[in-house]
């Protein structure tokens, strides 16, 4: 059975040029197309696609808010961000939202059709430099927590930054543990693909024409 996918995007064009790779793909079908945030959200508990590619920068209602209006009516499909925006805010918005997966729309058709197949699998599909912005933010954030933080009253009686008894071998190897995990990082998201071969898709007027003839 082919994966069902659900397109979110207000550029007319390029939600046609998506549209077209989908169903020319084997193992894949296009089922809906929406220009807006609001007309998904209202038609999507009915069609119930495998997966939605999603655009940010919609007109009314967001992409990040509808990705957290989709995953409480939706909770099984999986959505993945499908957006040219790459900065640390955006990122982390999606995901927190609910985004299943972060890929660029400048990203090859090839590569895209396997963030697709990926993300259906219950992988979390990122392109090369959008992982590496989430294992920096990671690392930066266990480099601030202090190594006692998650340590009970009487663990951090016997912690030796803190004053108090020394400690049992047990709670000082629980010591260690925290110590030595507050600086470890996440492991590395799954990236999908090479980012070293880039296709543009089409996301202003000016570019269309020439995108759309890349990827056909």
């Amino acid at each position: 059975m082919p994966i069902s996918v659900a397109i979110v995007e207000d550029n007319d064009q390029l939600r046609a040029t998506l549209a077209r790779v989908l169903n020319r793909a084997e193992g894949f079908s296009c089922v809906s197309q929406y220009a807006n945030a609001e007309d998904a959200v209202k038609d999507l508990p009915q069609v119930k696609p495998d997966v939605v590619l999603m655009d940010i920068n919609l007109p009314g209602m967001n992409g990040v808010e509808c990705v957290r209006q989709l995953k409480q009516l939706l909770p099984k499909t999986q959505v993945m961000m499908l957006t040219v925006y790459e900065d640390t805010e955006n990122i982390f918005s999606a995901l927190t939202a609910g985004a299943n997966g972060y890929m660029l729309k400048r990203t090859p058709s090839k590569e895209l059709l396997e963030a697709i197949t990926e993300v259906h699998r219950g992988g979390s599909p990122m392109t090369m430099h959008i992982a590496r912005k989430v294992v920096q933010s990671l690392q930066q954030t266990a480099g601030t927590a202090k190594p006692t933080e998650n340590l009970s009253e009487r663990e951090q009686a016997g912690c030796p930054t803190c004053n108090g008894p020394g400690p049992s071998p047990r709670i000082s190897w629980r010591w260690r543990c925290a110590t030595r995990d507050s600086s470890a990082s996440a492991s590395t998201p799954r990236v999908a693909g090479n980012s070293t071969s880039t296709i543009t898709w089409p996301m202003a007027s000016s570019t269309v024409r020439s995108s759309e003839n890349s990827i056909r």
